[in-house]
């Protein structure tokens, strides 16, 4: 049951690490599949204008026309387009997916909320291959996404269940955990394997591959015992006995905004700045074509060591005093990795790293 829990997240993460390093090369595919961007152009537009900004060109090479560089400017903002909606697809598909799966979890039981979420992300991700536009891919993306989000409820309300002597911030700690394994090992296969605009569709079988563990934890997993002890009454059907109309109304309406505030800070500060800096990575000028697989995965690997931390400090010295210090620790290594870093530099890494770990 609770290696169930951990696989399933950890999977998720094959997806949270794809849409960060993938989508740009796929876009771009897609896009010249259409008739709406040359691709071979582009990347060699964009190729010479990287060298040129580096001073990396070699000499003699012809600097970029008034032309080229309005040509580069329109595709840039085409492609830029396109996985700015793909980044929206994963976030509002898991905001959608937490709802809709966490309330299955909830009536149905976890291991069901869990093996349907599991189901949906590597089954969609598996269709995405044959995604033959960019519409489509956003289509299959916020699909696969929902599952993302319903594996999160599902996993840490069965976790917790199952190992109820622990506190959330602990059970927080080790689900979050599993997820960044996830994602290290996926950008570990993106440094082995290319995923250029050419080759990005086989990270989309990888990710199918979880299918399996989701007919596993509806065929063969037990249900949670607390949650069968509960089954029927409100708390079971609810989670807490609270409904979600209760929570947006007096008393409890000023506690779900905070919650709602404070957990918005670190997808906007710390996700979605550092999930940044892999397309900033990319376009460097840099001659390392894995250094875009390399920051999510220096990345990972920091925060797998911040899961277990935060949520072990949390129980020594409380939430809020952790979650305060991790969000000034993080803004500051952003503050600093953005004004004072470049990607080509041989400590870009170890900062991007730095603010994974807080």
């Amino acid at each position: 049951m609770l290696t169930t829990a951990f696989l399933g997240w950890m999977c998720a993460g094959l997806l949270m690490s794809i849409t960060s390093v993938v989508m740009q090369p796929a876009v771009v595919d897609l896009l010249s599949q259409g008739g709406q961007l040359d691709a071979e152009s582009y990347l060699s537009l964009s190729n010479r204008d990287k060298k040129q900004k580096q001073g990396t060109a070699s000499p003699g090479s012809p600097v970029l026309t008034t032309a080229e560089h309005l040509q580069l400017k329109q595709g840039n903002i085409r492609v830029g387009q396109w996985v700015s909606w793909l980044k929206c697809a994963f976030l509002f598909g898991a905001a959608f997916g937490g709802l809709f799966f966490g309330a299955i979890g909830d009536r149905f039981g976890r291991t069901k909320g869990m093996g349907l979420s599991i189901l949906t992300y590597s089954t969609m991700a598996g269709v995405a291959y044959f995604a033959d536009g960019p519409v489509v891919l956003w289509c299959c993306w916020f699909l696969a996404c929902t599952g993302v989000g319903g594996m999160w409820p599902n996993g840490v309300a069965l976790v917790s269940e199952a190992w109820s002597s622990l506190s959330r911030s602990v059970t927080s700690g080790l689900m979050g955990m599993s997820a960044n394994i996830g994602i290290f090992l996926m950008s570990t296969l993106m440094t082995w394997y290319r995923t250029d605009h050419s080759e990005w569709r086989w990270v989309m079988c990888v990710a199918a591959l979880p299918a399996i563990l989701g007919v596993v934890s509806l065929v063969f997993v037990p249900e949670s015992p607390l949650w069968l002890a509960n089954r029927g009454s409100s708390t079971a059907k609810s989670g807490s006995g609270i409904t979600v109309v209760e929570i947006f109304r007096p008393p409890l309406l000023w506690g779900t905004l905070i919650g709602i505030g404070l957990a918005t800070v670190p997808i906007v500060g710390g996700w979605g700045s550092a999930d940044w800096m892999v397309q900033w990575a990319d376009r460097a000028g840099t001659t390392n074509p894995a250094l875009k697989a390399q920051v999510n995965q220096a990345r990972a690997m920091a925060q797998i060591f911040g899961s277990l931390l935060g949520g072990w400090i949390a129980t020594v010295v409380g939430r809020r005093l952790t979650y305060c210090l991790a969000s000034a620790l993080a803004l500051g290594i952003a503050q600093y990795t953005f004004w004072f870093v470049v990607p080509t530099d041989a400590s870009f890494l170890w900062w991007v790293s730095g603010l994974g770990l807080f």
